[in-house]
C-alpha cells in the first residue's frame, strides 16, 4: 500500500519498476551491468534519479534497462499492472492529480517513439528504399489518426464506450467537420 495520500507520478511509476529490476545489485553494478549487457551507459546517479522518480528516463536508457532486465518496456510503462493499484492511506484508489495529462502525454510520446523506431527498424529490415520509407510513414500516420479518431467514436457503455471491432470502417474518412477554425 501506498503511504502518501496523492497520486504517484509517471515517473515514481517507472523509477519503482527500475528499482525492481534492479534488484539487490548496487546503482553502480546495475549500471556496468546494464553497459555489459546492452552496450548502452548510463551513470549510476542517474539510475537513482530515475528510480527515485526525480527523473524520466530516455527511450534508449529505458529499453536498455528492459534489455538487461528481460522485462517488456511496457512492464515498465504500466501496461501490465492491472492487479497493481496505487492506494492512499485509506486504501481507496488515488486520483489523477493536475500534472497527470502531461504524464500521459509524456508516456504517448515514449510509445509514439518506439513505435516509430521499429517501424523503421522494420523497414530497414525488409530493405525498404529511403524514397519509400517517407511514403510508408504518410500511409503509417494516416492509420494512426484513423485509429485515434475511432476511440473518439461513442460505443456501448458497457465497452468502455468504445466501437467494437468490425464496427467502424478503417478506409472510411473522417467525416467530422472541424469546428476548431471558430
Amino acid at each position: 500500500m501506498n503511504t502518501k495520500t496523492g497520486p504517484v507520478s509517471i515517473a515514481s511509476k517507472i523509477g519503482r519498476k527500475i528499482d525492481q529490476a534492479r534488484g539487490s545489485l548496487s546503482y553502480i553494478d546495475f549500471s556496468k551491468a546494464i553497459e555489459q549487457a546492452t552496450g548502452t551507459s548510463i551513470h549510476f546517479t542517474t539510475l537513482q534519479k530515475y528510480v527515485t522518480g526525480q527523473r524520466l528516463p530516455s527511450f534508449d536508457n529505458l529499453a536498455a534497462i528492459a534489455a538487461y532486465s528481460g522485462k517488456p518496456l511496457g512492464w515498465f510503462l504500466g501496461e501490465y499492472d492491472e492487479d497493481e493499484k496505487d492506494t492512499g492511506v485509506d486504501g481507496t484508489a488515488s486520483k489523477p492529480g493536475v500534472g497527470a495529462n502531461k504524464e500521459d502525454r509524456k508516456i504517448r510520446e515514449l510509445r509514439a517513439e518506439f513505435i516509430a523506431r521499429k517501424f523503421i527498424a522494420l523497414a530497414e529490415e525488409m530493405r525498404i528504399r529511403m524514397e519509400d520509407l517517407g511514403k510508408l510513414f504518410d500511409v503509417f500516420s494516416e492509420l494512426c489518426r484513423r485509429i485515434a479518431h475511432l476511440s473518439k467514436i461513442d460505443g456501448d457503455p458497457a465497452d468502455g464506450g468504445m466501437a467494437k471491432p468490425g464496427e467502424v470502417d478503417l478506409n472510411a474518412k473522417d467525416t467530422r467537420e472541424d469546428t476548431n477554425h471558430e
